[in-house]
């Protein structure tokens, strides 16, 4: 900034030396003739509009070039951030048409801005299954001024489909105009690691009912923070409750038994180490079942 200002003054204060200068050099002839100073100005008048006119025009326009710097390097960095933003980006007006894409868009979508730009966004990446959401959402963010933050199916250039996490809101323009902001990440793998875990999950329960074996996991807060479905068919929990505390465990154990129990997680716990005991239990009515716990 020094450098700017110091030419601002400098060029400020060649304007007065220039007209001094001019003014010094003037000389005057002796005439006879009456002068006719109906349209004269005094130098004084004229040295004065100059001496605040020049510098304050001079100092306006420089404070102008000056802004006008500023806003292009704003707007330059602005322009930066949403091309280099790591999750697919597009602005679209408040009818879907794309307005700008950046290039993780195109990466993960396939459709450059040539391609994208004027184009109506649910005609590239929503497919026919997913078009009612999407109006939902549109409705949500364009009228409503809603923010949208959801997960839903998306489509690729090639037709291929991903999962993806959507984020859309509204941006409010200078002069009242708006723009509808969207941000898309694909999370095709997360999604496939959880259909996997279901998966499993479901295998191992049903492995469980054939072989009438359950599992749990014990806090040592004293809470269950896993109880598998054969575990409430073994004990008569009512799985709608959710799983058992520590007392309606113990509660559950034959009376000459449950002193033993109770130590042996005591010591689980604080030893770190398993077990492989057989006990009793008491299912609700009294009937008795023998366990074995590993």
């Amino acid at each position: 900034r020094v450098p700017k200002v110091g030419s601002i003054l400098a060029l400020g204060a060649a304007n007065p030396v220039m007209h001094f200068s001019a003014m010094a050099g003037t000389t005057f002839t002796r005439s006879a003739a009456v002068p006719d100073l109906a349209h004269a100005l005094s130098i004084s008048t004229i040295g004065l509009q100059v001496f605040a006119i020049i510098p304050l025009m001079v100092l306006t326009v420089a404070l102008a070039i000056s802004l006008v710097d500023r806003l292009q390097k704003e707007s330059a960095l602005l322009d930066e951030l949403f091309e280099q933003a790591p999750q697919a980006v597009v602005l679209t007006d408040p009818d879907n048409r794309v307005l700008r894409v950046n290039s993780e868009f195109t990466r993960v979508f396939g459709y450059n801005p040539q391609e994208a730009i004027g184009r109506r966004l649910e005609g590239l990446i929503v497919p026919d299954e997913a078009r009612d959401e999407f109006h939902k959402h549109t409705e949500l963010v364009a009228t409503r001024g809603q923010r949208v933050d959801a997960e839903g199916v998306r489509q690729r250039k090639d037709g291929s489909i991903l999962h993806t996490s959507i984020i859309r809101l509204p941006v409010a323009l200078p002069g009242g105009q708006s723009v509808l902001y969207a941000i898309f990440r694909d999370i095709t793998e997360r999604k496939r690691a959880e259909e996997e875990l279901r998966r499993s999950e479901a295998y191992l329960a049903e492995g469980q009912r054939l072989a009438h074996t359950g599992s749990w996991a014990y806090n040592p807060s004293g809470f269950f923070d896993h109880w598998s479905q054969e575990m409430f068919h073994i004990y008569g929990f009512d799985p709608a409750k959710g799983a058992p505390n520590l007392a309606e465990y113990l509660g559950t154990a034959h009376p000459e038994d449950r002193e033993f129990i109770a130590g042996t997680i005591e010591e689980m716990v604080a030893q770190g180490v398993g077990c492989d005991i057989r006990k009793r239990i008491l299912r609700l009515g009294g009937e008795v079942r023998i366990l074995r716990c590993v």
